[in-house]
């Protein structure tokens, strides 16, 4: 499977949130417990996961840690939906989908508290302006509707869980790369073992369908918006995340920007990878071969242990990375000649090595420390890479 642009991911994640959406239809139409209908898409989904998982002879994810994040965004993922299902009997299915698109909202604020990262200021009138207009158009509701808080509670809620979801299907994939039928199985593990307690309890009385269309709307609600669209939303989240720090090269020539980023031309990039673990010649030489990365071959990449000189060279990351005494780390220099989205970053998980810091110090013949540039500085070039 070839891999998306960065263009074509953001068109198909619109889609998949899009028939994401459509999904409060039908679960306006069930007439079912709101924990009962979560539980009863998965279960619909994971089955057909793993007909597609054993048809296109994929596998689970060997590291632990992959594992876990899976079935955590899964988790997150039940209860996104269990609240999403109250807020539309509350408040009907325009105004839940609505509250619930907020995950805008959330990842925005996480990506500010967790990663240091900063909003300009379209991004903070856009946010702004998307709180207003949910205001405007949801405060009627408290006029005639006694269960309108209920609602806007749990659609706001939902919205938080959705975005935990999609940060944890982003650390699977940075854990291990993981084929998206194997992702979307244990996804749909984890959410099913999260949401059997509360739908037993909860929805004692109405968890089973009980007609023909009830059982037919929730094989549609499974197959359509589950794994059609929720699988097209987690195939395209990690192709939309590029955390490159370092050298980059801006251009508005269009022929030279196509010599640099198409991998026809092989210009080599220079990646310096903080590492966690010890180097261990065996994995090493697994990036030095190439390597099925799931979605295409990369390339072999050249690499080199750096010194405590070299790396001496390189400034502090704000936030720092994360340290454990009892977990040592080094620095690799990486050179591939292809440079596909996170392609370093999932070749060096493929070797059992989680990236915790990713430098670009040189691309083609231009070299990051040759230039001599202060932190946060950057230089008009005469050369060519």
């Amino acid at each position: 499977m070839p891999t998306l642009s960065s263009k074509t991911a953001s068109l198909g994640l619109i889609i998949g949130c899009i028939v994401f959406g459509l999904g409060s239809v039908i679960v306006a139409r069930l007439h079912m417990g709101a924990y009962a209908v979560a539980f009863w898409r998965l279960a619909v989904a994971a089955v057909i996961f793993a007909l597609l998982m054993r048809f296109f002879a994929q596998k689970l994810p060997k590291n632990p840690r992959a594992v876990g994040f899976a079935l955590l965004s899964g988790v997150f993922l039940a209860f996104d939906l269990a609240l999403w299902h109250e807020s539309i009997y509350a408040v009907g299915p325009g105004i839940s989908t609505l509250l619930n698109c907020l995950q805008i909202f959330w990842l925005s604020m996480m990506g500010v508290l967790w990663f240091q990262e900063k909003l300009g200021r379209r991004q903070i009138a856009s946010l702004a302006l998307a709180l207003v207009g949910i205001a405007v158009i949801g405060s009627p509701e408290f006029g005639h509707n006694s269960h309108a808080l209920w609602g806007f509670v749990s659609g706001i809620a939902s919205g938080l869980m959705l975005s935990l979801s999609m940060v944890f299907i982003r650390k699977t994939h940075q854990a291990e790369p993981t084929s998206i039928f194997a992702l979307m199985l244990l996804v749909s593990i984890g959410g099913m073992a999260a949401l059997v307690a509360s739908a037993l309890t909860l929805n004692a009385g109405n968890a089973l369908p009980t007609t023909a269309a009830q059982i037919g709307w929730l094989l549609v609600y499974g197959a359509a918006m589950q794994c059609f669209a929720w699988g097209l939303i987690a195939y395209c989240i990690p192709l939309l995340s590029l955390s490159v720090t370092g050298l980059l090269l801006l251009t508005d020539n269009g022929q030279q920007q196509a010599r640099i980023a198409s991998p026809k031309f092989k210009l080599i990039k220079t990646y310096w990878a903080q590492l966690e673990g010890t180097p261990n010649p065996e994995q090493i030489a697994q990036l030095e071969q190439p390597m099925d990365l799931g979605d295409f071959i990369a390339r072999p990449a050249k690499t080199r242990l750096l010194t405590p000189a070299e790396t001496a060279r390189i400034w502090p990351r704000n936030p720092p990375v994360r340290y454990r005494k009892t977990v040592p780390d080094f620095w690799l220099e990486i050179q591939i000649a292809e440079g596909k989205n996170r392609q370093v970053r999932r070749m060096a998980a493929k070797a059992h090595y989680p990236c915790l810091r990713l430098v670009r110090t040189g691309i083609g013949r231009i070299n990051l420390f040759d230039l001599d540039l202060p932190l946060g500085s950057w230089q008009t070039l005469s050369t060519l890479p």
